[in-house]
């Protein structure tokens, strides 16, 4: 879970605001707990099926930051 002021720091710290404008259904957002590992990020870049910029601007705009 995520509050209101940590959604809208997800949203103001996109790294790829152009991309996120041009086709938001392609650019992905994962979520972590804590810093995953070098050897974890591998696995993880193989196998990414995650949230796209798509629904993480919905989702902030269901808690009023959009």
């Amino acid at each position: 879970m995520r509050d209101a002021a940590e959604w809208e720091a997800v949203l103001a710290r996109n790294p790829f605001p152009e991309e996120a404008e041009r086709d938001p259904g392609h650019l992905v957002v994962t979520f972590f707990k804590d810093a995953p590992s070098a050897k974890a990020v591998k696995a993880l870049e193989a196998a990414i099926t995650s949230r796209n910029w798509n629904t993480v601007r919905r989702l902030g705009a269901l808690v009023g930051l959009e």
